[in-house]
């Protein structure tokens, strides 16, 4: 069962804001058996104002079934983003509250983040920066925090002719006691990618990469796991 009702105000000329809206919707969802999948109920406040801002406040209620179980599922999802200038775009993404433990099918509070910054520096160069960071807390305390950062590059030489470079970084801590299988207490990730992009022709276009992951534990430091070059044409057909 579905049901979803919406209603958006657009501003005035004289306005402040752009326009703004209230919303919501319920689900019931059962697989074939009749256990309950999601059932759940969603409010949302959004809101486009100056420049290019948006802020979204969106509270879920309602339940979770998992592995024969029927979980809380309580979050309360804020959004926020804005354009100060034609060269920077910056924002926030959160969402905390009651959820579930999947590794163990278990009750437990999430605290997730996301930050970005987009900037662009001149008419050739692109930087996007992202961050991840997230908690889950369970009764007998905190089960792991894990923080993921990921800068993009990418310079523009043409409209032909671009290169790239991604770089990204997991940072996992966990509490070993708290998992029901073994666990590193600590893991830690890196990874690199370098992108050459030539398109021949509007239906033709040429990549050549490498990518290197490098990967450490509680016993082993940062150790390469993959490294690859590759190359790849595509070209679409119309008829």
């Amino acid at each position: 069962y579905y049901a979803r009702l919406e209603h958006t105000w657009w501003g005035e000329e004289d306005d402040w804001y752009n326009w703004w809206e209230l919303g919501g919707r319920y689900i019931d969802s059962q697989n074939q058996r009749g256990d309950l999948l999601v059932r759940q109920g969603e409010f949302w406040f959004n809101l486009s104002g100056p420049l290019q801002s948006f802020v979204r406040i969106n509270p879920e209620f309602g339940q979770r079934g998992y592995q024969g179980e029927v979980f809380d599922e309580n979050i309360l999802g804020v959004s926020f983003r804005m354009q100060p200038s034609g060269s920077m775009s910056l924002g926030l993404n959160s969402r905390t509250g009651r959820t579930v433990d999947y590794s163990n099918a278990q009750p437990a509070d999430q605290v997730l983040l996301r930050p970005f910054l987009d900037l662009n520096l001149g008419r050739h160069l692109r930087l996007n920066f992202n961050h991840a960071y997230q908690q889950l807390e369970v009764d007998e305390g905190r089960l792991f925090t894990a923080n993921l950062s990921e800068l993009r590059g990418v310079y523009q030489f043409n409209i032909r002719t671009f290169f790239r470079a991604i770089v990204q970084y997991l940072d996992v801590d966990r509490d070993p006691t708290l998992y029901e299988d073994e666990v590193d207490a600590r893991n830690r990730n890196l990874f690199g990618q370098l992108l050459f992009s030539y398109k021949v022709n509007p239906r033709t276009v040429f990549f050549l990469g490498y990518s290197e992951g490098l990967e450490s534990t509680d016993d082993i430091g940062f150790t390469t796991m993959s490294r690859a070059v590759f190359m790849k044409v595509g070209y679409a057909w119309v008829k």
